[in-house]
């Protein structure tokens, strides 16, 4: 007989950068039962008060990574405020982009696993059925131009990694598109929303789950030794209209049961362009961790229970 090696996964050591944002936050919880794991934010740190993770200073995050010499780096650190780029521009291309370059070629020289989120905004959006990982990016705004080019840094630097673009993330913590249905619910009788925009919402705890699948069979077959781009989503293509009627149908809240959502399009009151179709195809990443991926709908009704319970 002969018997598999088992890995003693605490001896894997993997440092979050964004630890507080919503799936900084979902991966850090989850991967920290099984693994040697350090949360490092902008803001804040969480198992010490000496690392810096702030990706305008990449420099001085390398000074961090150093002392703690990861094994794996999983970068969830990101300025995702797409109007906010608009205005911001270079500190967006710096934040999302350029940061990269130098993040990307210290994981090169020291052999650390790079795992990195982009966004389904580095497509244009003028596809009519979904995109594939192999399709060519052109995005429309300064925020999918920024996670564009963290993707080019990242394949130039020669370093192993994994990327994995997401899309319309959602999740039990931080500021999100459930959230803030819930919160107009509120204060508002009626609000409008936009019905011409199509994607996949996808919960961090979905991500989370896949992270940890990656980690797990790379680990086991290639040491953590692949360069490899994905697309990773739930499954089930919608637009934010519907969305938001999935929400208020499933919610907990008589409230929110009450407020009346009206359409409305893209093309009024257009401040940012965001792409119209931005559905992405996951069959590579099903058929290379044999993993069905569950629905949105499914992922949705666990948050909102999930907000529920923690509002009793």
């Amino acid at each position: 007989m002969v018997h598999q090696r088992k890995f003693n996964t605490k001896k894997i050591k993997i440092v979050i950068l964004g630890s507080e944002g919503q799936l900084g936050t979902e991966l850090f919880n989850n991967l920290s039962h099984s693994y040697h794991t350090i949360g490092i934010s902008k803001n804040k740190w969480k198992n010490s008060n000496k690392y810096f993770g702030n990706l305008y200073l990449p420099k001085k995050v390398i000074d961090s990574l150093k002392i703690i010499s990861p094994n794996i780096i999983i970068n969830c650190a990101a300025y995702t405020n797409v109007q906010g780029c608009e205005t911001n521009k270079n500190y967006a291309m710096r934040v999302n982009g350029s940061s990269l370059k130098k993040i990307s070629e210290y994981c090169f020289n020291n052999k650390i696993f790079l795992m990195h989120f982009s966004t389904d905004y580095i497509f244009s959006g003028k596809k009519i059925s979904e995109y594939n990982e192999h399709d060519l990016p052109n995005p429309i705004n300064t925020y999918g131009k920024s996670k564009l080019l963290s993707e080019n840094h990242i394949k130039l630097s020669g370093c192993y990694y994994a990327i994995l673009r997401i899309s319309w993330v959602f999740s039990f913590y931080g500021l999100n598109f459930i959230k803030k249905i819930l919160i107009l619910s509120k204060n508002k009788k009626s609000i409008k929303i936009v019905c011409d925009q199509f994607g996949k919402p996808t919960s961090t705890n979905l991500i989370s789950k896949a992270v940890e699948k990656i980690i797990i069979k790379e680990l086991k077959d290639n040491k953590l030794k692949i360069k490899e781009t994905y697309h990773l989503t739930c499954k089930g293509k919608t637009n934010w209209f519907d969305f938001a009627k999935e929400i208020i149908e499933n919610s907990y809240s008589k409230n929110i049961k009450k407020i009346v959502l009206k359409k409305t399009y893209s093309t009024k009151n257009l401040k940012v362009k965001r792409p119209i179709n931005s559905s992405l195809n996951t069959n590579k990443f099903e058929k290379r961790y044999n993993y069905s991926l569950p629905s949105w709908k499914e992922e949705l009704k666990l948050v909102l229970k999930k907000i529920q319970e923690y509002e009793k």
